[in-house]
């Protein structure tokens, strides 16, 4: 059985088990009621099981296309990303950053940027929500993923570390 698939069907039966606990627990007696906590945890189940395939890492380019509709549309002049990640970096990420921004760059046109955001060096292992802050003549505003605008955080990977080594220090003294 290929490893996904060992990962999947233990996950399916895992919860499979749990469910007939819940079952006797809970005292379910309809069918109504036990297909739908078999078709939830089964769906639960599916979403858990899968694995995170495409990742980006340090020096890759993430690159946007970001379209802005309404009457206050063309007084949108510039706009810059800021990608952050609410965990903190890894033990052996110590010292890395878990956020990065862009410069503000122009519309390439009418309404529309095209934006580029290099992933730097020192940037951590996570996963990364893009906001996009938009600036107008006379005013700004901040747009984020999963509130203004749909889009899934970026996964980025770095095979970078650094654990901080253990420290001595001692005073010297003149002979």
């Amino acid at each position: 059985m290929p490893r996904g698939a060992r990962r999947l069907h233990a996950c399916t039966c895992r919860l499979l088990c749990l469910l007939g606990e819940a079952w006797y627990d809970l005292g379910m007696n309809r069918t109504f009621s036990r297909t739908t906590a078999i078709a939830a945890l089964l769906g639960g189940s599916l979403l858990a099981a899968q694995e995170v395939t495409e990742f980006k890492r340090p020096g890759d380019v993430i690159r946007l296309e970001i379209k802005f509709d309404g009457p206050d549309a063309p007084k949108v002049k510039t706009v810059s990303l800021y990608l952050g990640t609410n965990a903190n970096p890894a033990n052996n990420q110590a010292g890395f950053a878990n956020w990065f921004q862009t410069g503000e760059f122009g519309p390439s046109s009418p309404n529309t940027f095209d934006v580029d955001a290099k992933i730097p060096n020192n940037v951590a292992t996570g996963d990364y929500i893009l906001s996009v802050n938009a600036q107008a003549e006379t005013g700004r505003t901040t747009y984020a993923a999963g509130t203004q605008f749909q889009l899934p955080p970026f996964h980025i990977r770095n095979d970078r570390t650094f654990t901080p080594p253990k420290i001595t220090v001692l005073e010297r003294r003149e002979p």
